[in-house]
């Protein structure tokens, strides 16, 4: 089946940027909404420093690889990357991934933590606020994976995605007798 190549993104020093600043901001009204006023969180990371230090750490690595178990659910062979300033998961495999495919891989981490940080904070209740903050660390983080899978999908629920270093190429395929 031919297919035209439609759109691309590529994870740049400009794109990164937006991603952190955004990042930041959600993270930061996310502090507000859950009552961490400087004082409490200064206090918080103070008296919990080692914690505190690891929370983004074990967050980020548990969060891509989230990303990798969805990816090997559809076949995908990994390597992980760093730049930008951005830790991320790449196919080197080649395969084409559907909207709903990679609408899986981009939200797993999303979803799947969350879920995993409320039965801990069930089983390990004096950590509760690091368990919030592990959960805004972790939405914080996606949203690149939001943003990028918006743009995906307005490209059209025919597209095909296929993983590249650094970021995404989307590609219609052309069935006989369309246009």
């Amino acid at each position: 089946m031919p297919m035209v190549k439609v759109a691309e993104f590529k994870l740049n020093k400009k794109n990164s940027l937006i991603f952190n600043i955004l990042s930041i901001l959600i993270f930061t009204l996310g502090l507000i909404l859950f009552g961490f006023t400087p004082d409490r969180l200064f206090i918080l990371v103070k008296n919990n420093m080692l914690i505190s230090l690891s929370i983004p750490i074990v967050i980020v690595f548990i969060h891509e690889a989230m990303h990798a178990i969805a990816y090997k659910m559809f076949g995908a062979k990994l390597k992980i990357g760093y730049r930008h300033f951005s830790i991320y998961i790449t196919d080197i495999s080649g395969n084409l991934f559907t909207p709903i495919q990679i609408s899986i891989i981009m939200l797993f981490p999303l979803f799947c933590i969350p879920v995993i940080l409320f039965i801990a904070s069930g089983l390990f209740t004096d950590y509760v606020p690091f368990l919030v903050l592990a959960v805004l660390i972790n939405s914080a983080g996606s949203i690149g994976d939001m943003i990028l899978l918006i743009y995906i999908i307005s490209k059209g629920k025919s597209c095909r995605i296929k993983d590249e270093h650094n970021g995404f190429s989307l590609y219609k395929v052309n069935l006989p007798g369309s246009t």
